[in-house]
């Protein structure tokens, strides 16, 4: 899904993204990763901030119902299996 030459932002606010973040690894994907508490919902402003400040990253992980936000920002969202019932 995300090709080599690809960058991967894993938006980090608990066990799943951390996962998410740990297989991007194994899979020698190049990743950047954001952390938030895992009490609060990822901050969708962050996420805008790190996407203009690397123009590599290429796709967006995250588990979290806010990726309509991301999506305006012309990247490829990498879907939770585990939300969407795949």
């Amino acid at each position: 899904m995300i090709p080599r030459d690809g960058k991967l932002l894993v938006a980090i606010n608990g066990a799943y993204g951390r996962r998410m973040a740990k297989i991007a690894s194994i899979h020698e994907i190049a990743t950047a990763a954001v952390e938030f508490p895992e009490t609060q919902p990822v901050d969708p402003q962050r996420v805008a901030h790190l996407l203009a400040a690397d123009r590599a990253i290429t796709h967006v992980g995250v588990v979290d119902c806010e990726t309509r936000n991301v999506e305006s920002h012309r990247r490829r969202i990498v879907p939770n299996p585990a939300e969407s019932g795949a």
